[in-house]
């Protein structure tokens, strides 16, 4: 099964504003694959005020992760 992830910032606001927090958000992208290498990362977009995420995976193996 194929997830599509999406969050938004609170109010609209910018999550991300200095290169620094971009940063941040990939090395913590990094940090979860290695703690739970059962949730697939398909493809991930990072953007001023929102994400998206696709997992590739099945329900079981998410929710023991």
């Amino acid at each position: 099964m194929f997830y599509h992830f999406c969050t938004n910032g609170l109010l609209k606001n910018l999550l991300f504003v200095s290169d620094q927090d971009y940063i941040y958000a990939m090395n913590a992208i990094a940090f979860s694959k290695l703690k739970y290498p059962s949730v697939n990362i398909l493809a991930f977009c990072i953007m001023n005020n929102h994400v998206h995420f696709i997992f590739f995976g099945f329900l079981i193996t998410v929710k023991c992760a």
